[in-house]
């Protein structure tokens, strides 16, 4: 992945890295064989899109973090512009998009966004509201 995204700032491909591991990861947690990860650049190379086949059926669901994890679905829904799963009649399909033509583009990576001109330097940084999928 790092060199299909060569040239790209580090902090977008960092991103994009977490994003395939956690959909991989959850394939592999929760899922038979076979696994199919395949990578996409959409829109003459503005978007990047994941996507993970598994042989299961069964919707991922988030649920609340704790010790034991939790954190992939959220942690997807926050670095992605979009995510879904495409079901078919022997597996499904779970796919991710994230902008990489700017800053702030994939909608929900706040860390992605520039800070507003007005915000003080001594201003303490909000925090962002949890979009929930």
């Amino acid at each position: 992945m790092r060199g299909l995204l060569a040239g790209r700032d580090g902090v977008m491909v960092d991103d994009a890295l977490l994003v395939a591991d956690e959909l991989i990861s959850n394939a592999h947690q929760h899922a038979s064989g076979p696994r199919v990860c395949r990578l996409a650049l959409l829109d003459q190379g503005r978007r990047l899109r994941v996507e993970v086949d598994d042989g299961s059926r069964t919707l991922p669901q988030a649920r609340t973090p704790d010790c034991d994890g939790g954190r992939g679905l959220l942690l997807v829904s926050q670095l992605a512009s979009e995510w879904g799963v495409r079901r078919y009649r022997d597996h499904k399909t779970v796919w991710a998009e994230l902008g990489l033509d700017g800053a702030g583009t994939s909608g929900h990576a706040r860390h992605m966004a520039t800070a507003p001109a007005e915000r003080q330097a001594d201003q303490a940084p909000r925090s962002p509201a949890g979009d929930q999928r």
